[in-house]
């Protein structure tokens, strides 16, 4: 299981400018997007931009920023290095790969055709259920319904959160730490490896076994 933002695709860019250009369309308000705030939720990003945010305006940032996001060209979002070349090997070797993001379901399938980034058997969004998912509930979704063993399952991803998900649901993790997240956050959380880019996670992962 892989995460996007920050561990397949660096979208850091588009996402800062939607959300800063939400908050000015919304309240007129300058923010600073930084990388370290990528990652979570968008809600829990808003409330760490601005704590004590009432509802109605969290909302209609909320709808601004999937407005201009969804709809974006991405011009400012790439592939993380050795992102495709992984992929591909695992997929050549049989493994199952599925994809597990924050990120709505929408823009998810337009930035990965955008970037031809297949091999996943599913897309794991929030918003792809009639009830909005966590990273956890994903998981346990997906492992519920292609009867995964979780001795055999791991998660990657590059922040705190999906470390936690992946603990929630018995699962091993991997962080990369060319991500989002910084080293301590990460390590705190003590995940099963932590490795510096996909690259060495892909030396390490024709060697892993739990």
């Amino acid at each position: 299981m892989f995460d996007l933002d920050g561990t397949l695709i660096d979208s850091f860019g588009d996402i800062k400018l939607s959300l800063e250009n939400s908050y000015k369309a919304i309240l007129n308000k300058n923010v600073l997007v930084s990388r370290n705030q990528i990652g979570p939720p968008l809600t829990e990003m808003i409330e760490e931009l601005t704590p004590g945010l009432g509802d109605e305006y969290k909302q209609a940032i909320i709808k601004e920023f999937r407005n201009t996001y969804d709809n974006s060209s991405y011009e400012l979002t790439g592939e993380v290095e050795g992102a495709i070349q992984l992929l591909s090997q695992l997929h050549n070797s049989d493994k199952q790969l599925f994809l597990v993001t924050n990120k709505s379901y929408k823009p998810t399938l337009r930035i990965l055709e955008k970037m031809n980034i297949g091999f996943f058997r599913e897309i794991a969004a929030p918003d792809k259920f009639e009830k909005r998912f966590n990273k956890s509930e994903l998981i346990q979704y997906l492992i519920v319904t292609y009867n995964l063993d979780v001795r055999k399952t791991v998660m990657i991803g590059d922040t705190r959160h999906d470390v936690i998900a992946a603990k929630a649901n018995s699962l091993d993790s991997i962080s990369v730490l060319n991500g989002y997240d910084s080293v301590e956050n990460l390590r705190n959380e003590k995940p099963t490896l932590i490795v510096n880019n996909l690259i060495q996670l892909q030396v390490n992962l024709n060697n892993y076994d739990r």
